[in-house]
């Protein structure tokens, strides 16, 4: 639920975030990349809901590299 939180915090306004990528250090791969979270671009779909269990989401937003 924080990671969801923190996302929702993002989208309501353009954060300059750094973007680390678990392949970061291979051979063609760059640095950490500066971007900028596109506000109004989170799309949150829930795909799965138990009983007994938190509500499963599929999210996708933008980023911007500057």
């Amino acid at each position: 639920k924080g990671d969801l939180d923190q996302l929702r915090a993002w989208n309501d306004g353009a954060e300059d975030l750094v973007l680390y990528t678990p392949d970061q250090g291979k051979a063609g791969v760059g640095k950490n990349r500066s971007v900028v979270f596109l506000p109004g671009s989170l799309v949150e779909r829930e795909t799965s809901l138990e009983r007994g269990r938190r509500a499963e989401y599929n999210v996708s937003f933008t980023l911007v590299e500057v």
